[in-house]
């Protein structure tokens, strides 16, 4: 929540007060995915996974994290990433997704393979199979 002033104040000075809500934490995320024309997560070195923006790309929304979240950069694939790291750069970030609607479309739909293709059911089964055979050899 230490971000969120900062946040709000650098949409109003880039003059997106009305076209950006901060809704905070929300029970129904379905819902409020289904409205979005950009999903932010401001996040920082202690967010490690950011399960709600693989979420959000998951369904084909553009999807902006900081440059310092961690392991979230790893959601996205190479030509997109290249993310903010401060306050200023996140709000132009956002204006540069809500001003250019080609740019936002080329990104949620290459967001949306990747980490449909990285998350799958068969990766996943995979990578336990693989896990439990090194794990049998081990012995």
């Amino acid at each position: 929540m230490v971000l969120r002033g900062k946040l709000e104040n650098a949409a109003c000075a880039l003059g997106l007060k009305g076209q950006v809500v901060f809704t905070g934490r929300q029970d129904n995320v379905a819902d409020w995915l289904s409205i979005l024309d950009v999903f932010v997560l401001p996040s920082d070195s202690g967010e490690s996974f950011g399960n709600a923006a693989v979420e959000a790309m998951a369904v084909g929304i553009p999807t902006i994290v900081m440059a310092d979240g961690g392991g979230l950069v790893e959601h996205f694939p190479p030509g997109y990433r290249d993310f903010p790291r401060n306050e200023r750069e996140l709000g132009q970030r956002i204006a540069e997704l809500l001003s250019n609607s080609a740019y936002a479309e080329r990104m949620a739909e290459a967001c949306n393979q990747y980490v449909r293709e990285k998350y799958s059911v068969t990766r996943m089964l995979a990578g336990y199979e693989a896990l439990y055979e090194s794990a049998l050899q081990g012995r």
